[in-house]
């Protein structure tokens, strides 16, 4: 387990803590927003990307753009082949999204 970063969420000011990671999307486990993004790019988003809900590692994307990337996210019943279009790993982002604040 990496270190734990603490970060006040840029949408509703909670204070909540993830584990740092070189690709990861973090999402606010108050407001359930996608909070921050953090990844390295080569040709492309470079993967595995941990997707966070506060200090829960809740998923992760996988992929390439040669051959695409899917995003998993298990509990919340997302398996999702992504396009390697503008930026998959903010389309990640939005998929969560849309399944974590039902």
């Amino acid at each position: 387990m990496g270190k734990m970063i603490e970060r006040t969420c840029r949408l509703c000011g909670n204070v909540y803590r993830y584990e740092g990671a070189a690709n990861f999307i973090a999402f606010c486990p108050h407001c359930k927003q996608h909070d921050i993004t953090e990844c390295e790019y080569g040709y492309g988003a470079v993967t595995p990307c941990r997707i966070y809900l506060g200090e829960r590692t809740i998923g992760e994307v996988k992929g390439d753009s040669k051959s695409g990337f899917e995003v998993l996210v298990p509990e919340y019943d997302v398996c999702v082949k992504s396009d390697s279009g503008d930026d998959p790993l903010m389309q990640a982002a939005n998929i969560v999204s849309l399944r974590i604040k039902r």
